[in-house]
């Protein structure tokens, strides 16, 4: 939590089952579900937003989608995303202008594609 932010959960009431306070809600299974009410979820119940500590997450978000047996997301959907988080910091005036087909699990093809209502005023 950083200093000066404090949860209000006005809204929660004893027959939640949770412990609450100005500081956690309790117990909250990986943060997320509650516990004694597990049709009962939080979302964005975070003390602090750490881009390291985000990118640790993965492994977190892999154990959530494997327990609620969700289909995961092909792996050609994460490279494409690594490299436009890549190529955003490398082109950040053109980055939009790139489509992305994907040919099967592991593979895609990008072009770019200038779309001139989206053009940089400053330019």
């Amino acid at each position: 939590m950083l200093p000066g932010y404090e949860y209000i959960h006005s809204f929660l009431d004893e027959s939640t089952g949770l412990t609450v306070s100005s500081k956690f809600v309790l117990p909250l299974y990986q943060h997320i579900v509650n516990v004694r009410h597990p049709n009962m979820a939080f979302l964005g119940v975070v003390k602090q937003v750490i881009t390291r500590v985000m990118d640790a997450q993965d492994h977190y978000f892999a154990n959530l989608i494997n327990e609620g047996g969700v289909v995961r997301a092909t792996p050609v959907l994460t490279e494409i995303r690594d490299f436009n988080a890549k190529n955003r910091l490398d082109d950040l005036l053109n980055y939009r202008d790139y489509d992305y087909e994907t040919q099967d699990n592991n593979h895609y093809d990008r072009k770019y594609n200038p779309r001139p209502e989206n053009t940089c005023p400053v330019l």
